[in-house]
Order: C-alpha cells, then structure tokens, then sequence
C-alpha cells in the first residue's frame, strides 16, 4: 500500500467524485478510519477482474434480484437525473 493510495474518510466525504476517479485511473484507494484500513475503493474494470466477471446493471427484472433490490432500483429510475452526481 502506497502512502498515495490512503485516504482519510473525511477526504472521502469532500471529494467523493475526485477519489472515485482517481480509484478509476491510478488503481485501489484505501480509505482509513482513525487511523486504520477500513475499506478499499477501486475501480469497475478492477472489481470486474477481481470478481472474475463482468457486472451487469441492466438486469432490474431478473429473478436471481431479491423484491428489495428491484423495488430500489425501480425507486432510483423516477429519479430526476441531475439529482446524480457526474463523475
């Protein structure tokens, strides 16, 4: 782990966008929590490889969804769209 890849949450919470991109194009942010790793943030095309697969967001309808996330995913598509953030 690189002293260029920690983050503190508080940065986190400021520059979410910012580090979610830099997570994209320089590879795993760890993100500390008093001091100590607590979670890691990486890009798709990273957690893709990790996975072994690629990750599918267009399957809202599929059956192997459970009613709580197609019920949350019909929630977020009456959504305004600007009310998402650009990253």
């Amino acid at each position: 782990m690189l002293a260029e890849q920690c983050i503190s949450v508080s940065e986190l919470s400021r520059n979410t966008s910012g580090i979610i991109r830099k997570a994209k194009d320089r590879g795993i942010q760890y993100v500390f929590v008093n001091n100590k790793p607590q979670a890691v943030i990486l890009g798709m095309e990273q957690y893709e490889a990790l996975e072994g697969r690629s990750v599918e967001f267009g399957v809202a309808n599929s059956e192997t969804l459970s009613a709580e996330t197609r019920a949350m995913y019909a929630r977020s598509k009456a959504l305004p769209k600007d009310s998402f953030t650009d990253f």
